[in-house]
């Protein structure tokens, strides 16, 4: 089951073409004239040639100008009305604060609001029941609102998040004057936080713990999508290059820059001996991030270097490595230009987790449409909207019959 920002995309696809601002008109191809036999001097008063287009009239729908064709009841279950109303204020109105969509010219208003009466109402409608059918049920297994669910699962969010990205978003709250933990707290404080934590928990605990993920089952989503799982061939004209750097901190003294030569050119000596130890070395050595992937740098084209860098690279041949230590502003490296991949199949071992994860997901969504659709027969749901159906094509026109023949003596 998707957050209701998820679901609100299902109207943000309805509506999207008519958010986007009109296109220019196409220029005119221009008029062939004679050459002037002078410059002509340009005025800043003047008009050009070609006015250009005027902007279209934009208007914002409203929440109510929206809904306004919607019926009062737009879904029963249990025999309870679910109304207009209500689908309003509890679902789209937190998701739209100001009470407006993005503005859209006045033009395709009308379209887009029997688009959504069509298509996008009868979709929304039915994931609000939907989620109103799945937070009764993990009521019932005890899985209740509260804000210390929240914080919890909250906190837990936060820790999974990687240590960059996490820091990131510490730094964007410092702009806005907040923290971490103010920030969590000033989210958990909202009610609809809280019914999504406990809908979550829920379905993590009862649904997609008890899913089970068989090898066969993520061998065949492996073949099933291997074009997926297929790098392409490098570009013709990059250079793939690993390196390994002996790293030299700004402001350093030129004792520290010899210091580091000398490393590197131990590095140099070890390597020429044992030249397949390289990725072991890079792991070792190297103060650079690419040292996991044993120093590969993949690849590069002319210009995304650092010049020194570069020359030394493109330089060498596919399998040579660097006879001294290239200087650079960052310190000394040691340089070997790596063949250039052609189209690789990615092992199945090294995408094993991402599949299995793919898998269980995929799984996991199923395992919920059958809750969903067991919830919605137990609970007699009806639903007053129902999505438009397409039109079935028209049959092709029959070809025309051949002119008889006639007959000659």
């Amino acid at each position: 089951m998707k957050k209701n920002m998820l679901m609100l995309a299902v109207l943000g696809c309805s509506l999207a073409f008519a958010a986007e601002p009109a296109k220019p008109a196409a220029k005119p191809a221009a008029t062939p004239t004679t050459t002037p036999t002078t410059t002509p001097t340009t005025n800043p008063a003047a008009k050009p040639a070609v006015a250009p287009a005027a902007k279209p009239a934009m208007k914002s729908i409203t929440l109510e100008e929206l809904t306004a064709t919607l019926p009062k009841v737009l879904a029963k279950i249990n025999g309870k009305e679910v109304t207009k109303k209500q689908f309003i204020n509890d679902f789209m109105r937190p998701q739209l604060p100001d009470g407006k969509l993005p503005e859209m010219p006045v033009d395709q208003v009308d379209a887009q609001l029997k688009q959504f009466r069509t298509v996008g109402a009868p979709m929304l409608v039915k994931g609000y029941v939907d989620q109103l059918l799945l937070e009764q049920a993990a009521a019932k297994a005890g899985y209740k609102p509260s804000k210390d669910m929240a914080e919890k699962l909250f906190k837990a969010q936060f820790a999974k998040l990687p240590a960059q990205q996490r820091e990131m978003l510490k730094m964007q709250l410092q702009i806005q004057g907040k923290t971490e933990d103010g920030y969590i707290k000033e989210q958990v404080a909202k009610p609809e936080i809280q019914k999504m934590a406990a809908l979550q928990q829920y379905m993590e605990k009862e649904i997609a713990s008890k899913v089970v993920v068989k090898p066969e089952e993520v061998r065949a989503y492996y073949h099933l999508n291997l074009k997926r799982f297929t790098r392409p061939a490098d570009p013709k004209d990059a250079v793939r290059a690993s390196h390994i750097l002996i790293q030299v901190k700004q402001g350093a003294v030129e004792a520290d820059w010899k210091k580091a030569e000398e490393k590197a050119k131990s590095i140099i000596a070890e390597l020429q001996k044992k030249p397949q130890t390289f990725a072991d070395v890079a792991k070792r050595e190297s103060a650079c991030p690419s040292k996991e992937q044993g120093g590969s740098l993949g690849t590069f084209r002319k210009g995304e270097m650092v010049p020194e860098f570069e020359k030394a690279a493109m330089a060498l041949k596919p399998g040579a490595m660097t006879k001294k230590p290239v200087r650079t502003s960052y310190g000394y490296h040691v340089i070997r230009r790596d063949k250039l991949a052609g189209e690789q199949v990615v092992p199945f071992d090294e995408v094993k987790p991402m599949l299995e994860n793919a898998v269980k997901g995929e799984k996991t969504q199923e395992a919920i449409a059958a809750l969903i659709g067991s919830l919605e027969k137990q609970a007699k749901a009806e639903f007053m909207l129902k999505p438009a159906v397409p039109a079935a094509p028209a049959a092709p026109a029959a070809p025309a019959k051949a002119p008889a023949k006639t007959k000659t003596k």
